[in-house]
């Protein structure tokens, strides 16, 4: 889908996506957002969380969080994507002007898989869903069925959309290298889960993706 949109012929672009690309198409990709997966041996060091009932409130944080923050064990999740992609686009490897350049250089790309691969995601998600996989996550997690369905139809395929819009955008913008929160995210994509939240201190407060960002995956 990403390498045969357009001609790139910057070496670290392409690589980069051919990178995102052997991620989403792996025949492992959010295969470990089911219970019955199998998690890698070799999670390369990221805390995994495992609990369904509140993974939407880590990964798509409603405003009420801010209501009393304290009470949380974990930060804002979409707050530190969010100033993510504003450093990768007005402080990172390229000039604002220059970066306005890129994503007119490749807006053809990027438009075209920001509109086709939410559709892709929800295809995939299909494949691994048998009768039983919403049945079974709602017991193990003791939440109401109905609430399995929104959480597959209309919150984790919607951020996984996202995730990958934004690490798109940061290949374009000076490489994943240049964005360890982007590519934290596609190391726990690779793992087959996805990233679940982001427990310990904010980045600007010197928290590390490779120490912070957690990977959500029902494996065992």
């Amino acid at each position: 889908m990403l390498s045969a949109i357009q001609q790139i012929d910057s070496h670290q672009i392409a690589e980069d996506l051919k990178e995102i690309e052997a991620v989403y198409t792996s025949r492992t990709f959010l295969s470990g957002l089911f219970l019955g997966s199998n998690i890698p041996k070799n999670i390369e060091g990221i805390r995994v969380y495992n609990d369904a009932k509140e993974i939407d409130m880590r990964i798509e944080t409603t405003g009420n969080y801010y209501d009393n923050p304290d009470s949380y064990d974990f930060e804002h999740f979409p707050d530190i994507l969010e100033d993510e992609t504003g450093r990768i686009r007005y402080q990172g490897t390229y000039s604002y002007e220059e970066a306005v350049k890129l994503e007119e250089n490749f807006k053809a790309l990027t438009s075209h898989f920001t509109g086709n691969f939410g559709k892709f995601v929800d295809n995939v998600l299909a494949a691994h869903i048998d009768s039983t996989s919403y049945s079974k996550i709602a017991e193990h997690a003791e939440m109401p069925l109905k609430h399995v369905h929104w959480l597959f139809e209309r919150c984790l395929s919607y951020v996984v959309h996202a995730n990958f819009i934004m690490m798109v955008d940061a290949a374009i913008l000076g490489g994943l290298k240049n964005s360890p929160i982007s590519q934290r995210m596609l190391d726990c994509y690779r793992l087959g889960g996805m990233p679940g939240g982001w427990v310990g201190p904010l980045p600007k407060d010197g928290g590390l993706a490779r120490d912070c960002m957690e990977l959500y995956h029902l494996g065992s």
